[in-house]
């Protein structure tokens, strides 16, 4: 599933090319959400129990243009011990394991290739390779 960047993910991208300010590394998450990220607003995290945000590393870029990233390792989310009835369809890149805002703490997002209601019991599991992003100009 292709991403997209985020305002402040565009912004940080920037920063890291133009030398203005320097761009520390950080540990990414991914977050499920049952309603659609957009530059101001994160949607609607998934609450279940058992839910947590999922860290995640990045494969370097390759070399076509645009150059591109993707999870270097499978992800698993959960299993759920409630089910809240709510439809997983995004997932956001995130600068911490839990809470923030859009503006200052969403990089990407990207809509799931199959969407997901989980019931009680079920994980949600992302494959190497499945989060992907790239840098158009």
């Amino acid at each position: 599933m292709a991403g997209q960047f985020s305002r402040l993910g565009k912004s940080r991208g920037l920063d890291a090319v133009d030398g203005r300010v320097s761009v520390s590394t950080y540990t990414p998450f991914i977050a499920l959400n049952s309603t659609a990220p957009t530059d101001s607003t994160l949607g609607g995290e998934y609450t279940a129990t058992g839910y947590a945000r999922q860290s995640v590393a990045f494969s370097a870029p390759t070399a076509a243009d645009p150059p591109v990233t993707s999870n270097s390792g499978g992800l698993t989310f959960g299993p759920f011990t409630a089910n809240t009835g709510a439809t997983l369809s995004y997932a956001s890149l995130m600068n911490a394991v839990s809470g923030g805002a859009a503006t200052t703490d969403m990089y990407a997002w990207w809509t799931l290739t199959t969407a997901k209601t989980p019931a009680n019991g079920d994980s949600a599991t992302v494959a190497v390779g499945a989060i992907t992003l790239s840098y158009t100009v």
